[in-house]
């Protein structure tokens, strides 16, 4: 390093020391031969290696040609002067004549380098610091690496130069400090400002931004020399860079182009239009006609297609402010959108509409005749020779305008096919894209078949981008890929998800839940990695769609990554549309994840102020999510105005809107609840059975708000539906409905459901068993042995995701129905299942599972009744005086005695609660207590001393109403992916 650093101040000090005034810009002939030296390592480095005795010879053979001799001056403008070109001076030295420049090019170390150029430093003239400079780089440079990145790499892979070693990074720091002396001094021309800009983009690591600053102040001062050519190659590598170029700067790039409009080469003046598009500034509406007017007058065909669709797409997304400037539009451009924007902005003002008609009329004829052209060369293809890259760029230039057309689509599809072959991977994607966005095709169409096996072919050559773009236009166009696309994705998503953008990333989750393909644990792995790295770089848009696909594709998301997804959507919640609201509220709640209070608040506020952007669709599956996210106190800023559009509500909107309402339990006037029911009504034959059960299931719920005519239009509904079609948890679902509204349903009804339960049985859950077994007891029914047998054998089989809850609902059920026939076997397996979860039974299904088996006379197996009983003792605060009657019954029944420290503290309990006990329940506790020889305390008799005479036994409390809530298809889409 101390030896780079000694090269360096030795050209510095030269550069420094040997300077003239010419012009008022200081520029010695050392100094203007280290800035070509420069010049030439950095942008030969650029091209992947060290440069070579030949490529010397070539800038020697320009220089004989004026380029680098006394034609520089009368080109940009200096005085001539004798010393100002050594090459001039001595016009028959050869490169071969100077025995200090053999002994650079023979250096091998920069130690031996070091000591060359320290010690001729006298001696040094232009040809010399070039050799110092191109030497210095053929040392540093990694031949190796440059060499087979270049054997393995092919368009796709461009960008996957192997990374720098660190001194290699820091000799290349060296070199752009250099460059920046040289430029704070104004030693460079034109077009060696021009061509180390556009260097810059593949040689080394990321230049400091002070260089660049340097430089474009430096091309700033002296942009009255500049031509065209210069200008566009500066332009092009600020794109490569990502640069926001000085605004000074490209104001006297426009002034300077205006005036040399004429002498603009029409592939020039392409080339410069898109640059400024795709910085994103906004140059003179003179600039950017003057532009494409000399593309458009190229007679002679110099422009490529590839430049033809660039030039239609940079025009076509700049728009007129009216001030003499035109901005850019940032996304995918409408050209209908654009016109219909511009006619209402025009309507206060006559002179405005005017000028706004006038513009608008002048930039369709531009368009047009743009699109003919670029038409006209592509009809002609192969007498023009149009490379394959030219047709993927035409394109996407029709695709990100929006430019739909039947002839248009036609010759491209025709180009396509007989390109298909020669496309490389960055075509290929690009041209899928393209189709998706235009939506062009047809599902699975055998030209997106044939580009999907080019694709498959690319492998991992592709781009993270362009691999992320095809997944996204395959489910806009719903084609589903073959298996050797989705082994491809998987491997190409497991190992390179580390380089994907935050806009890859929400297109590849958004494509696969679109897809529904199948993510592996190593995909899903790589993603939340990628994810958690890029989670402060997504736009709004993008946050919202990356939760919606979560929730469908059903991801277990890991804390980490969630805290890092909602850090940024606290501020990016206000930015998203109303759409993109509705899909991450929806999101929370069909993952069933509480957002934190600040991201909660935002999407309160964002849902109020935006409240009459929601769509039907939105609407429902807002209340939906209120309801599913316990939000039940917000739910009413929706209710308002989704009755507004009930009629608009398509029948699954209509369900999310219904369940969402009896979720959260909602009050509204009655007439509102009649209008949702007449709503429904009329069309009931629509409803899916699955939307059937919902809205049974929710006017059970809602209880008193619905007349009985509505459930008996949606039982006698049912009766017309093959039940055998129902799931298992609409089944148990209705049942539910049934029981909970003690509508007794008629014997046919019942045979039925007995039947598609037999159907289904095999797909019952824990919970819908629990959910029908305690139908079955509300009702009143026994059900078939067939059907009781076989649900307690599907019981069995997932025991383990019985809850406390499922199990004490099953037994009281069995208790409810005494006569009931009860396999023991199953019992055996209850009882363990209880006992390995009685911590988890709260009071009143301790007090039912007690009662259960007191009124079965089955005596529960000691080690469950034990750990019941200490359970129920560690919440003694809260039993309620219904639990306490129910439990001491079933004691009494079963003539089991509980410990003393028990009956102690339940005593007790009684006693807080017993302004709560009717005068029938303290006549059950007493007599239980008495009847298991229990010593009733003091306070107790006195409290519980009633005059009624205890007649007979006493039904309790009813088992827990678990409601399995059926969850509404999860159907929200998106307005733009």
């Amino acid at each position: 390093m101390r030896a780079v650093l000694g090269v360096v101040v030795a050209l510095v000090v030269q550069l420094q020391t040997s300077g003239r005034v010419y012009n008022g810009m200081k520029y010695g002939k050392v100094g203007r031969n280290a800035a070509r030296g420069l010049k030439c390592a950095v942008h030969s480095a650029a091209r992947g290696g060290a440069p070579g005795r030949g490529d010397f010879d070539k800038q020697r053979t320009r220089g004989r040609q004026g380029h680098l001799s006394s034609g520089v001056n009368r080109r940009y403008g200096y005085k001539s002067d004798r010393d100002f070109s050594m090459r001039e001076k001595f016009p028959k030295r050869q490169y071969e004549a100077s025995s200090v420049q053999k002994m650079i090019l023979s250096a091998g170390t920069i130690g031996d380098l070091l000591g060359v150029t320290t010690t001729n430093l006298e001696y040094l003239d232009r040809l010399n610091v070039v050799a110092a400079y191109r030497r210095m780089a053929e040392i540093t440079s990694n031949r190796e690496n440059s060499e087979k990145d270049k054997t393995s790499g092919n368009k796709q892979g461009r960008t996957n130069k192997m990374p720098m070693r660190n001194h290699d990074n820091e000799q290349w720091k060296t070199v752009q400090r250099a460059a920046q002396i040289c430029a704070e001094s104004d030693t460079l021309s034109p077009y060696e400002i021009a061509s180390i800009v556009a260097s810059m983009r593949t040689s080394g690591p990321r230049p400091d931004g002070r260089l660049l600053l340097a430089l474009q102040e430096s091309a700033f001062r002296k942009i009255n020399y500049f031509k065209a050519k210069n200008i566009a190659h500066m332009l092009l590598g600020l794109v490569q860079l990502r640069v926001v170029p000085l605004a000074k700067l490209i104001r006297a790039i426009d002034d300077k182009l205006r005036k040399d409009m004429k002498d603009c080469p029409a592939h020039v003046a392409a080339n410069i239009l898109w640059a400024l598009r795709k910085l994103n500034v906004s140059p003179s509406s003179d600039l950017v006609y003057g532009l494409v007017k000399r593309v458009l007058d190229d007679r002679g065909d110099t422009v490529r297609v590839k430049l033809l669709a660039r030039t239609l797409w940079a025009y076509a997304s700049f728009k007129d402010n009216q001030d003499g400037h035109v901005v850019p539009m940032e996304g995918n451009i409408d050209l209908l959108d654009q016109e219909a924007s511009s006619f209402s902005e025009s309507e206060e003002d006559d002179s405005t509409s005017q000028n706004l008609e006038d513009a608008r009329a002048s930039q369709a004829k531009i368009l047009e005749a743009l699109v003919d052209k670029l038409l006209q060369r592509m009809e002609n293809g192969e007498k023009d020779h149009i490379a394959p890259g030219d047709v993927a760029h035409a394109i996407w230039a029709f695709a990100k305008i929006s430019l739909k057309d039947e002839k248009i689509n036609a010759i491209m599809k025709r180009n396509i096919e007989d390109n298909i072959e020669r496309f490389d991977g960055y075509d290929t994607t690009n041209i899928i894209w393209s189709l998706g966005k235009l939506n062009c095709e047809a599902p699975n169409s055998r030209l997106v078949a044939s580009l999907e096996q080019r694709v498959v072919a690319q492998g991992q050559n592709l781009l993270p981008q362009g691999f992320s773009n095809t997944l996204w236009a395959f489910a806009t166009l719903q084609h589903i890929p073959g298996d050797s696309f989705v082994e491809l994705a998987e491997q190409y998503v497991t190992h390179r998800a580390n380089a994907f953008d935050a806009q890859s990333i929400g297109n590849t989750l958004w494509a696969y839940a679109k897809l529904t393909m199948r993510i592996t644990g190593g995909e899903r792995d790589a993603l939340m990695a990628g994810l958690y790295r890029v989670s402060d770089q997504f736009v709004p848009q993008e946050l919202s769609i990356t939760l919606w696909s979560f929730a469908h594709l059903e991801l277990q998301v890991m804390q980490d990554v969630w805290d890092a997804v909602e850090s940024p959507l606290i501020n990016k919640v206000p930015l998203m549309a109303a759409q993109g609201v509705a899909n991450t509220v929806w999101a929370f709640a069909s993952l069933v994840f509480q957002p934190s209070d600040a991201v909660r608040e935002s999407l309160l506020v964002e849902t109020r102020r935006k409240l009459h952007d929601f769509t039907p669709q939105a609407l429902s599956n807002l209340v939906w999510s209120f309801g599913r996210l316990d939000w039940t106190e917000e739910v009413q800023v929706l209710v308002s105005t989704s009755m507004n559009h009930l009629y608009e509500f398509n029948t699954l909107e209509a369900t999310n809107f219904l369940w969402g309402l009896a979720k959260c339990r909602y009050c509204m006037p009655r007439e509102n609840w009649t209008d949702i029911e007449i709503s429904i009504i009329q069309r009931l034959g629509e409803f899916s059975d699955q939307g059937l059960v919902v809205c049974l299931w929710a006017i059970a719920r809602l209880q008193d708000r619905f007349s009985e005519h509505f459930a008996d239009c949606l039982a006698d509904e049912m009766l017309m539906r093959d039940l055998n079609q129902f799931t298992s948890q609409s089944i148990s679902n209705a049942l539910w409905a049934f029981a909970k509204m003690q509508l007794d349903p008629s014997q046919d009804m019942f045979d039925r459901v007995q039947d598609a339960i037999t159907t289904r049985l095999s797909s019952f859950k824990a919970q819908e068993i629990a959910n029908s077994f305690w139908a079955f007891a509300k009702l009143m029914k026994e059900p078939r042995g067939g059907v009781l047998i076989g649900l307690q054998m599907q019981a069995e089989s997932c025991m383990e995701d019985l809850t406390s809850q499922g199990i004490s609902n099953i037994l009281w059920a069995f208790g409810r129905l005494t006569y009931i026939m009860v396999d023991k076997p199953f019992m055996d397996v209850v009882q363990a299942r209880a006992s390995s979860i009685a911590s988890t039974f709260t009071p009143q299904e301790i007090s039912n599972t007690i009662w259960a088996f007191g009124q079965m006379r089955l005596q529960p197996t000691k080690r469950m009744l034990q750990l019941l009983l200490q359970s129920g003792s560690s919440q003694m605060e809260s039993w309620k005086p219904e639990e306490i009657s129910g439990m001491l019954c079933g004691l009494v029944k079963l003539n089991r005695s509980p410990e003393l420290d028990f009956t102690n503290r339940l005593q007790r309990q009684a006693l807080r609660t017993a302004d709560h006990f009717s005068n029938e329940g303290k006549s059950i506790v007493l007599w239980a207590l008495e009847t298991l020889q229990v010593e009733v305390q003091y306070p107790m008799q006195q409290a519980f001393c009633v005059d009624d005479e205890l007649v007979g036994d006493v039904e309790v409390i009813e088992g827990n109403k678990i409601t399995l809530e059926e969850e509404p298809s999860k159907n929200i889409q998106r307005d733009e992916e």
